[in-house]
């Protein structure tokens, strides 16, 4: 928590103080980097998903707070990264982590990709921004007040899907023996 939410806090209201202060009525983001696991619990995350899951909520009150000075507040759902630090996480994970969330890496996963996904994003003004098909119908699924009607085909498909994908995460973990 201290890192992945209130190091983003802190960072955030030193950043919105001095977008306020500059007062010249540009448009100004700022982008909270979440987790896949931001928006689902995952056995073997238990530390980490309620820090990411807190940083949608953030992002969405602020950018209610800090509308009328034009800056809004986004969140990037991304899955796993092939970086030296998912290769060396992997040594600590419990082996149904590694099964539910697959660890193997391939390349559309580089850091290079995500950071073009993100501003992708960006360049499109999405509040949410995922990384990838699965985590854009988790997104969709879970939307509350912020569903419009573009959103709803993936709402549709998720809601077709995820009982299966719930079903099959549900089996593993209970028909897997695994230590932490």
């Amino acid at each position: 928590m201290d890192l992945n939410y209130f190091g983003a806090l802190h960072t955030a209201r030193a950043m919105a103080k001095k977008m306020v202060e500059q007062d010249d009525d540009k448009p100004r983001r700022i982008v909270f980097i979440s987790s896949t696991v931001g928006l689902m619990g995952m056995v073997g995350f238990a530390q980490y998903a309620p820090s990411k899951y807190a940083l949608r909520g953030l992002a969405d009150c602020l950018t209610q707070e800090f509308a009328k000075h034009r800056i809004t507040f986004h969140v990037y759902h991304v899955a796993s990264i092939a970086t030296p630090g998912f290769e060396s996480e992997q040594a600590t994970k419990p082996n149904i982590t590694k099964i539910l969330e697959g660890s193997d890496v391939s390349g559309d996963q580089s850091a290079g990709t995500r950071a073009r996904v993100l501003l992708d994003g960006l360049k499109d003004n999405q509040r949410d921004i995922c990384s990838d098909f699965f985590t854009d119908l988790l997104l969709h699924c879970s939307l509350g007040v912020k569903m419009n009607i573009f959103s709803l085909p993936k709402v549709v498909l998720g809601a077709l899907l995820f009982p299966i994908v719930n079903l099959y995460f549900t089996v593993m973990i209970n028909h897997t023996d695994f230590d932490f």
